[in-house]
């Protein structure tokens, strides 16, 4: 039974309730929910990580030339670094959750003090903890131990209905219907309000175990974030967490996280509402596989990190439009990727592919692929099903040949595949209708299939630094009648075609270090009109030259006939 006062309490009475009341007004600002939940998944993230890079380490094979035993006690240090490493990692995190236990033990004292100064006996069913016969241990070792250990998500307070708390430093509580998770300002009222009291307590005696620094104080727990300063794995969790609650539908963390971060909280998949996130410039090497969480996600910027792998969940991010990858360290492609089919613009430049797997063609709605500064030797035949591309970029590689199949792009516009090893282009070019730009440079191009002459749309023409391979243009190049920029640079060339005559809407000629003769080098000094028009004389000439020794033949066969007579 409560024990109820039927007479003014006692100066006693009064001291111990006003000394509950300083001690928990005294408590620093208490951890947010939402921090709480952020430092549940900074820990299970770094124990994930923690547990991949031992486990790697574990499978490393031994050199030959180390002594067994050296290389046993390599990998004891190795482990060694990785485990403090992760204890560095750790400690903002443990401590928050070791902080929130504390509150939680100070919670349950202030409701049954609550309960006696009420004279309510309030039915706490289940509960284990009791606080008359049994010693409370607030060591809190064991239980923020098995979170550090498994790795195993806390089940938070969720309106306190009598509910059991999981995983908390006090297992088994159980939270009465009277106690809302953290008291507010409605648990606290009848210590106040109270007519044993009246008179006896002033209202500043008790209202401020409801509005008092432990429980409302806007005060963040976690230290760090500000504008200028990069942000710890704790702060990115709190901030996953605040975005989440409050439906943010952009997240921006382009160069804002800590050099030490490598992994990502996997609370990154409650930011359901999400479809813009910038995670480019920091150094992460992998992705939650909570990610595929993110189904309103349509653009993502992941690039300028240290990605090694994508996780198989990417596939589930089907209404992605927008993909950035470049700059990272990625060799492959997750077999769901192919299931990305509202893809328009992807960008997987400067990484480490040495060839595009063959789903590539299941990308049916992408615009602009750029593929440029990796290792590629050849594109799969399956690049011919990619019937939207607009934009194809595949400079720096080491590509030699183009497949048949990339005539079937009948929508390219632009074609860039300079510092290659390019010895021919396919036939199957002069599908490409509607192609505008195409930059062969700096290939070991041979020659120039007529085929290519034959798209009259092309603006852009670069076929330079070819060296000693290219010594000719089309003979038909003059059918581009749309060409504006041509670049024969370095190459051999030392005639141009007599169709060159027809380029009338030629303004940019570049044939530096080009051994051009016709024409010489003064007219091509005076530009590219003055290189068509020398082309044009020269041609008139030339027909001149043949169609003169046919007039004097003329001539003298009627002299002849004159004298016959």
């Amino acid at each position: 039974m409560a024990v109820i006062p039927k007479t003014d309490p006692s100066p006693a009475y009064l001291q111990a309730v006003e000394e509950i009341t300083r001690a928990y007004k005294s408590l620093p600002p208490r951890p947010t929910i939402e921090e709480v939940d952020a430092a549940t998944s900074v820990i299970h993230t770094i124990n994930t990580s923690q547990h991949t890079k031992l486990e790697e380490i574990s499978s490393q094979p031994g050199p030959h030339d180390v002594p067994p035993e050296l290389f046993s006690l390599l990998q004891q240090v190795r482990k060694t670094q990785v485990l403090f490493h992760a204890h560095e990692q750790r400690k903002e995190a443990v401590h928050l959750v070791e902080t929130d236990e504390m509150f939680r033990a100070f919670d349950e004292l202030i409701q049954r003090a609550s309960e006696l100064v009420l004279g309510v006996k309030t039915q706490v069913e289940e509960r284990v903890l009791s606080f008359e016969n049994e010693e409370m241990d607030y060591s809190l070792g064991d239980p923020v131990g098995e979170i550090i250990a498994s790795g195993i998500e806390m089940k938070r307070i969720d309106g306190g209905k009598g509910k059991v708390v999981d995983g908390g430093g006090f297992k088994g509580l159980v939270v009465s219907s009277s106690f809302k998770g953290r008291l507010g300002g409605g648990d606290l009222k009848g210590l106040v309000g109270s007519s044993s009291f009246r008179g006896k307590l002033g209202g500043d005696d008790l209202k401020g175990l409801v509005g008092s620094s432990s429980t409302n104080k806007p005060t963040s727990f976690i230290t760090g974030g500000g504008d200028t300063e990069k942000l710890s794995l704790m702060k990115v969790a709190a901030i996953i967490e605040n975005s989440a609650k409050n439906g943010e539908r952009v997240l921006d963390l382009q160069g804002k996280l800590m050099e030490k971060i490598e992994w990502l909280p996997v609370s990154l998949g409650k930011l359901s509402n999400v479809y813009e996130l910038n995670l480019s410039q920091n150094r992460i090497m992998a992705l939650p596989a909570t990610i595929g969480s993110l189904l309103a996600l349509t653009k993502l910027d992941v690039h300028s990190n240290q990605l090694i792998n994508l996780p198989e969940s990417f596939g589930e991010l089907v209404n992605l439009t927008d993909l950035d990858l470049h700059a990272n360290m990625l060799k492959s492609l997750p077999p769901s990727f192919g299931n990305l089919n509202n893809l328009s613009n992807l960008d997987l430049s400067s990484n480490l592919y040495t060839h595009l797997p063959d789903l590539i063609g299941k990308l049916t709605s992408l615009k602009k692929l750029n593929v440029e500064t990796n290792e590629l030797e050849e594109l799969p035949f399956s690049i011919g099903s990619c019937s939207s591309i607009v934009e194809l970029r595949l400079d720096f590689n080491q590509l030699k040949a183009l497949p048949e199949a990339i005539g079937k792009l009948e929508g390219l516009e632009i074609l860039s595949l300079h510092y290659n090893k390019v010895k021919r282009l396919p036939t199957t070019i002069g599908n490409l209708s509607k192609l505008r730009e195409v930059d062969i440079s700096f290939n070991e191009l041979e020659s120039i299939p007529e085929s290519l002459c034959a798209v009259v749309s092309i603006v852009k023409l670069n076929v330079g630094h070819n060296f000693a391979d290219l010594r000719a243009l089309p003979k038909s190049i003059g059918n581009l009648e749309m060409l504006e920029e041509l670049d024969i640079s370095d190459d051999q060339i030392r005639v141009l075609p007599e169709s060159f005559r027809f380029l009338s809407k030629l303004r940019v000629f570049r044939a530096d270090e080009t051994p051009l003769e016709v024409p010489p080098r003064q007219i091509i000094k005076l530009g590219a009109q003055a290189v068509v028009n020398y082309m044009a004389e020269f041609v008139a000439k030339k027909d001149l030259k043949f169609q003169q020794p046919k007039k004097k033949k003329g001539f003298w066969s009627r002299v002849c006939l004159l004298f016959r007579k």
